[in-house]
């Protein structure tokens, strides 16, 4: 940045001793639009530094969940948030508008939590399929309101995340909600099933939530459940025990 401040400084004191250039300076000046440069060019500088420190942080985060796929054989601490935050950076891409919606707000509600002890790579693995889930929920929108009445007023997508202490401060709560399509009872109750998807063909393994229902469950020694009604959304509370 400093190199573009000592260059235009160099071009204003050549307009300042030099103010009546010759006809071509005049008219290429004028071709590239030198007033709207001098102007934009250091708003662009600061946009490239703001997309470096982001691929940065993306390759940290893929870095990280790399590595900790490779620790699967043992718990280690970990704070909940920063795996939240790397798989919500992961996910970016997913989270913007495309021709069906407009960007999906994520809205985080962290509460204070301590570190707990778990299998990391199993974790992200957790917050990769739920989060996941929670996009293609909200991107069946489209194909509801076609066949329902829902949705009569201008959609806004939404995924909220929630963190706590549970009740009894023996374990953490996470809570991931979406305004999505939601679910019948009917659904719901076989969601954790194994090869169980209300997905297209193609569109889904039905492996996801099982997987991460295990990985909860018999892996973690916690709970994972669903909150949902039909054309309000759905809600993923996980709970993990903080020893």
């Amino acid at each position: 940045m400093l190199y573009i401040k000592d260059i235009l400084h160099f071009l204003f004191l050549y307009q300042k001793y030099y103010p009546n250039p010759a006809e071509e300076i005049i008219e290429n000046a004028e071709d590239i639009d030198l007033d709207f440069l001098i102007e934009d060019l250091p708003n662009l500088i600061t946009l490239m530094k703001a997309g470096s420190e982001r691929i940065k942080f993306l390759s940290t985060s893929l870095r990280t969940f790399s590595r900790n796929e490779l620790n699967n054989d043992q718990k280690v601490i970990c704070a909940v948030h920063k795996h939240i935050d790397n798989t919500l950076l992961i996910l970016n891409h997913r989270l913007k508008a495309n021709k069906y919606r407009s960007a999906i707000e994520v809205v985080k509600k962290y509460g204070d939590m301590p570190e707990i002890k778990c299998f990391p790579g199993q974790l992200a693995q957790v917050f990769m399929n739920l989060i996941s889930n929670a996009i293609d929920a909200i991107d069946a929108i489209d194909e509801f309101v076609k066949k329902t009445e829902f949705y009569k007023f201008k959609f806004q997508p939404q995924i909220t995340i929630y963190s706590g202490i549970n009740q009894d401060k023996t374990g953490v709560i996470i809570r991931i909600k979406d305004n999505g399509v939601g679910m019948s009872e009917e659904v719901k109750a076989k969601i954790f099933d194994k090869l169980f998807t209300t997905k297209a063909v193609g569109k889904g393994t039905g492996l996801g939530l099982s997987i991460a229902y295990k990985i909860m469950v018999k892996n973690h020694g916690g709970k994972l459940w669903c909150e949902s009604t039909l054309g309000q959304g759905s809600e993923f509370i996980l709970e993990l025990p903080i020893g």
